[in-house]
């Protein structure tokens, strides 16, 4: 993947409802349509045998590639398991280090 969060949207396009989309070949040819989406669920709903083909043909253009702002930190080959297992681990270092510096802050027990 070699888009950043400069390469997304916020588009209604895909669900009807406002969402993060990386910029592909349907997002732009349906911008310059100038058509208007039509409201949540019937966005989804109607152009959900588009989305399910290309699924099955494992075809990125016509499908949401809905992201959030963070996809340049995504790495070549990275799946949901690695991201997870790296967020987990980025998590302990921080609460470690905030262990032995005594900077966690720990709440008061003798609350009413």
């Amino acid at each position: 993947m070699r888009s950043t969060e400069v390469d997304t949207l916020i588009t209604h396009l895909f669900t009807g409802r406002p969402a993060r989309s990386i910029r592909n070949h349907f997002v732009e040819k349906y911008l310059e349509s100038g058509t208007k989406p039509l409201t949540w669920p019937l966005q989804g709903i109607s152009a959900d045998d588009i989305y399910s083909e290309s699924r099955k043909q494992n075809l990125a253009d016509p499908y949401p590639l809905l992201a959030g702002q963070g996809s340049r930190l995504l790495k070549r080959g990275q799946n949901a398991k690695d991201i997870i297992n790296e967020i987990v681990s980025s998590a302990n270092s921080i609460i470690s280090s905030s262990v032995i510096m005594n900077t966690l802050p720990i709440s008061d027990s003798k609350e009413n």
